[in-house]
């Protein structure tokens, strides 16, 4: 994906650590700036992770990594997705569990079987490595959160990521 515009309005991100003594403080406190897109979508990554457990003592600033659309092997990864009306449906799976948070809006979910849920805001939806599509089918720019974790592999150990752009 090439590096794109940042989304209207940006996106605040608030990171909690701690300093020298171990006390709690607030590490980062910006907006984001790691932005990656395609026709009609914006993803910015907020945080990511590429272990369990999670590392929570560096300093690094694991929202400026560079990232692949799925997380590594027991990794996770957290982006604030921005679909703008009449986004490209792209039916695609990767080897995740994604918490999916509606945040304003509303959405469709379609699934490879043509399948709708209609997601608005406040709807959470937990979603298992499933062939699926995000359609933005209305007037204002949609902003989900996703929490993406790897997942298991399917039976026989095939690999889940797979992508097919239509539009529609």
């Amino acid at each position: 994906m090439a590096t794109t515009a940042s989304p209207t309005p940006p996106i605040r991100r608030i990171i909690t650590g701690h300093d020298k003594d171990t006390k709690a403080v607030v590490t980062i406190d910006d907006f984001a700036s790691n932005h990656k897109g395609r026709e009609g979508v914006i993803n910015s990554l907020i945080w990511s992770a590429d272990e369990m457990p999670i590392e929570v003592w560096s300093d690094e600033d694991y929202g400026a990594r560079q990232v692949d659309r799925q997380p590594p092997p027991r990794g996770t990864n957290i982006c604030y997705i921005d679909f703008l009306p009449g986004n490209p449906r792209e039916m695609h799976r990767t080897d995740t569990l994604d918490y999916v948070m509606c945040l304003s809006g509303e959405i469709d979910m379609e699934l490879d079987d043509g399948a709708v849920t209609h997601l608005k805001a406040g709807d959470l939806m937990v979603q298992q490595a499933t062939s699926h599509a995000w359609v933005n089918r209305g007037t204002e720019d949609l902003p989900p959160c996703f929490c993406d974790a790897r997942c298991q592999k399917a039976a026989g150990g095939r690999q889940c990521f797979t992508t097919a752009h239509e539009t529609t």
